[in-house]
């Protein structure tokens, strides 16, 4: 008879030898992703060769199917594991932990991500004692500086503050604060020699100044002392509960919809494929010893 042209033994004892090789050394020829995986398989496969102790070709066949399953099976498990780690390091990520407290204004989350990068910003906002008197006030009860002095003790004394740190008055400092408006605000023009320093404001100028200015000029410094000061508490809630809400997130933490269900149908099927395998094997044997 003329050898067979696919090559291979074509013997009763070729075939023997060759199950025989097949057994030892497993599916050889299979291009295992590093050593690693080779040697699982080979430590595999000498232990369902000790448990079911194979006789016939078909029987060899399938406990080195199983070891190939249980190998790509222990594979899967790294892959999985590797996968939801990197989904636990995208949900650390400063921005994702900052967007998950739904905040409106870049102006917040531009102060949360610059703590979480150790980039703070030198505006803390207003005390809670002058803040709280801000909001005892209706705004349209503002009539101008007269009425600040006498009804908001807090409010006159941080604008005269502000004032003397710049050696401004409180006309200029309330003009930074213009409203949206087509008017145009007072100038008013100093002339300093430039060898000595400015003489310091007095009480009576600044008191003078601010009865100069607009009232809607006072009304717009105070929102935004307003929005400033809310500005600065949610940032600090963020921050205070930043790392518990990365906690949170890390530990709900998945690869996307689309990797994992491709992962879990990966599984099932090698799964599916090790039972059925594992029951034709223990079929065959049970015919073969009964």
């Amino acid at each position: 008879m003329p050898p067979s042209s696919k090559g291979g033994p074509v013997t009763k004892t070729g075939k023997e030898i060759s199950s025989r090789n097949a057994t030892s050394h497993g599916l050889t020829a299979k291009k295992w992703i590093n050593p690693a995986e080779q040697k699982s398989y080979q430590l595999y496969l000498s232990a369902l060769n000790e448990d079911f102790h194979p006789e016939t070709l078909m029987e060899k066949t399938l406990i080195e199917k199983l070891a190939d399953i249980k190998t790509r099976l222990e594979r899967f498990h790294r892959v999985e594991d590797s996968l939801f780690s990197s989904a636990q390091i995208r949900a650390a990520s400063p921005d994702i932990v900052v967007n998950s407290f739904d905040l409106e204004g870049e102006g917040v989350i531009e102060d949360v991500r610059n703590h979480a990068l150790g980039l703070e910003r030198g505006d803390n906002g207003i005390s809670a004692e002058l803040f709280y008197e801000i909001v005892q006030h209706d705004l349209g009860d503002i009539s101008g500086w007269g009425y600040i002095k006498d009804n908001m003790p807090l409010l006159s004394e941080h604008i005269i503050e502000e004032c003397r740190k710049e050696n401004l008055d409180i006309e200029k400092l309330m003009n930074r604060y213009k409203p949206t408006t087509n008017d145009t605000p007072p100038i008013t023009v100093t002339f300093r020699s430039a060898d000595k320093p400015p003489e310091p404001i007095t009480e009576q100028a600044l008191d003078e100044s601010g009865l100069r200015v607009r009232t809607e000029y006072f009304i717009a410094y105070i929102k935004e002392l307003y929005k400033r000061t809310q500005r600065r508490f949610l940032v600090n809630t963020v921050i205070e509960h930043f790392d518990g809400r990365t906690k949170l997130l890390q530990d709900g933490a998945l690869p996307d919809g689309q990797t994992l269900d491709r992962l879990m149908r990966y599984r099932n099927t090698l799964e599916r494929q090790f039972s059925k395998t594992l029951g034709e094997l223990l079929l065959l044997i049970k015919m073969r010893e009964g």
